[in-house]
């Protein structure tokens, strides 16, 4: 049987992490993203992205400040 695909979701550093769990494994089609805090990712992420990933990122007005 053909497996169903996988969306993601995460908030905060959960959301950082669907993201690279996305990357990493292929079964993971898409990432729903809740006020993602993506310091914790490295500074060039995005341009060691292997594949594209369909993406939803959901911000609130009053997570992210100057230094998050």
């Amino acid at each position: 049987t053909k497996e169903s695909p996988v969306v993601m979701m995460g908030h905060s550093f959960g959301a950082a992490t669907s993201f690279i769990a996305a990357q990493a494994d292929d079964r993971i089609s898409a990432v729903l993203a809740l006020d993602p805090w993506m310091l914790p990712l490295y500074d060039n992420f995005s341009e060691t992205l292997q594949r594209p990933i369909d993406t939803l990122v959901i911000n609130s007005s009053t997570f992210h400040w100057p230094s998050n």
